[in-house]
């Protein structure tokens, strides 16, 4: 699966313009290859837009790019609406199973997306892994709240990856951050792998969410 992941930034005064264009993305449901696509307002920095798309490959996606996405773009207006846009495309690695067992299978039923975005040493690159894989993910999985994550890798960076997990509510995110992140964290001991990391808080806007078809 490929996984990818838009920033914009938005002025105050383009906010509802930018929003009304993002929901002509609609018509990607009827695109072979779409899995889905959210997105919302970044809660720590409102002037952000961020976007979650899933694709069922490289092969598909690119033959979008190519072939559709500028019809909708142009069609929908949204080139005029934004001053900035940031574009990164990640490999999916493996699900991180919740309520639900794959994140396409819960885009329509979350409210906020977490979005944390490390560059790791190349030398701890195994180690970040594979504590995703067996720490990580089995605590999350607890998580009240947690419906479902993906984990993925830069397909441009190979040191840079993308932990994005699907919430029912900013409550059962708050109380997993009080309650099991600082356990979870001191398990991992990740400290040594990563170079820089930043992350987001993502509000979703229901009217931008499109679930694919095929």
């Amino acid at each position: 699966m490929l996984i990818k992941w838009i920033v914009c930034t938005v002025s105050r005064e383009n906010r509802e313009a930018f929003s009304q264009a993002q929901e002509k993305w609609m018509k990607l449901k009827h695109i072979p290859g779409f899995l889905g696509q959210v997105g919302g307002w970044n809660i720590s920095q409102p002037g952000e837009a961020c976007i979650l798309s899933l694709w069922r490959d490289e092969a598909v996606y690119r033959h979008f790019m190519n072939q559709i996405h500028d019809v909708i773009f142009h069609s929908s207006g949204q080139q005029d609406t934004y001053e900035t846009i940031q574009v990164r495309l990640y490999e999916r690695l493996f699900d991180i199973p919740g309520g639900v067992s794959h994140l396409q299978g819960a885009l329509d039923k979350g409210t906020l997306i977490r979005m944390a975005d490390p560059l790791i040493y190349r030398e701890r690159i195994p180690h970040f892994v594979d504590t995703q894989k067996k720490i990580w993910n089995p605590g999350m999985a607890e998580a009240e709240g947690m419906l479902a994550g993906v984990f993925g890798v830069e397909k441009e960076n190979e040191r840079r990856f993308l932990v994005a997990t699907l919430w029912k509510d900013e409550a059962s995110h708050m109380a997993y951050v009080q309650n099991m992140f600082p356990t979870l964290n001191v398990r991992a001991q990740v400290g040594e792998d990563i170079e820089e990391i930043a992350g987001k808080m993502v509000r979703l806007i229901p009217t931008w969410t499109v679930i694919g078809q095929h």
